[in-house]
């Protein structure tokens, strides 16, 4: 049976070497038993170590955690933050609804933060939340 766990990611421009030590930014998704996504982490991290220390830093600091739930004025729709020590740390995957899927996919996120597991590598994905790199300009053909 599998179980909650963290997975990290990259853009493909900012691929990481062999070792998992470079390049950037990364981030961490808390994947839930089912393969859905619940949390993502506020913030990228410029490398592997750094983005798998602050999943370690949010499991550590578990009994810490405060939460809030959050509505967009525009759409009505809801989601939930998550802070460690007043620095937010964790967002919700999605926008929901209905306050109370807000307010279970939150419980399902703080329930899961102490239990899961942590993977190890990098998945490199087409988009994460994070605006694509940018691309070099493509030369334009010069006519004679």
């Amino acid at each position: 049976m599998q179980h909650a766990r963290f997975i990290f990611q990259t853009l493909p421009n900012t691929a990481l070497a062999v070792t998992k030590a470079a390049a950037g930014p990364l981030r961490w998704t808390l994947i839930s038993a089912n393969n859905r996504r619940i949390g993502n982490c506020t913030d990228g991290y410029p490398t592997y170590l750094e983005c798998r220390g602050a999943v370690l830093n949010l499991q550590a600091g578990a009994a810490r955690l405060t939460s809030a739930q959050i509505v967009d004025d525009r759409s009505g729709r809801m989601s939930w933050l998550i802070e460690l020590d007043g620095i937010p740390v964790a967002e919700s995957s999605r926008s929901y609804l209905r306050a109370r899927e807000c307010a279970y996919n939150l419980e399902r996120f703080l329930d899961s933060v102490p239990v899961a597991e942590i993977t190890s590598g990098v998945q490199v994905v087409r988009h994460h939340g994070l605006p694509p790199p940018p691309q070099p300009p493509v030369p334009k053909e010069i006519r004679r």
